[in-house]
């Protein structure tokens, strides 16, 4: 059984950690929008979702932004990732929240997906706007099990630095 796979099976599946994919796109703090587009363009396929890019600080790897891959592509190609887009407050939530309080802010904000971080803002991984869907339909408790059995990672989050 590999790793990433064990560390997903200790979360409880009611869990954000629990329903949480390792499959998404971060970069470093330091890249230009361009080598992030680059990047993203290569290994674009391998993730569950692109439109949601994790920026992480390029000395700790601590998540310092999203952005929308949107930002990016309207951004300067010369500029660097962490001055792309509005600069948003960033929304996140703990291994342990609730998965119907996730479904909840996701719904809440609009968004795609939603980091799942540690308590020093390393991102562990996400949960999708699909995997809220799969929330909701799971409301009785005969179904709890569905979403947390609907799929399972078979990479570790590909995160490069420089």
């Amino acid at each position: 059984m590999s790793e990433t796979l064990e560390n997903l099976l200790k979360y409880a599946p009611e869990t954000a950690a629990g329903i949480m994919t390792t499959e998404f796109a971060s970069v470093p703090s330091s890249w230009t929008v361009e080598k992030a587009l680059k990047f993203i363009s290569q290994v674009g396929h391998a993730k569950e979702t692109v439109y949601a890019i994790y920026v992480l600080d390029a000395s700790n790897g601590k998540l310092v932004r999203v952005v929308s891959l949107r930002e990016l592509i309207v951004a300067p190609r010369d500029s660097v990732v962490t001055e792309a887009g509005t600069g948003r407050a960033l929304i996140t939530v703990s291994p342990d929240t609730d998965r119907e309080e996730v479904a909840r802010i996701i719904s809440k904000y609009n968004l795609l997906a939603v980091p799942i971080v540690d308590d020093e803002m390393h991102v562990l991984g996400i949960v999708t706007v699909d995997d809220d869907r799969t929330i909701r339909h799971c409301a009785r408790p005969e179904e709890r099990e569905c979403a947390h059995n609907r799929r399972l990672p078979n990479r570790r989050p590909e995160v490069v630095q420089n």
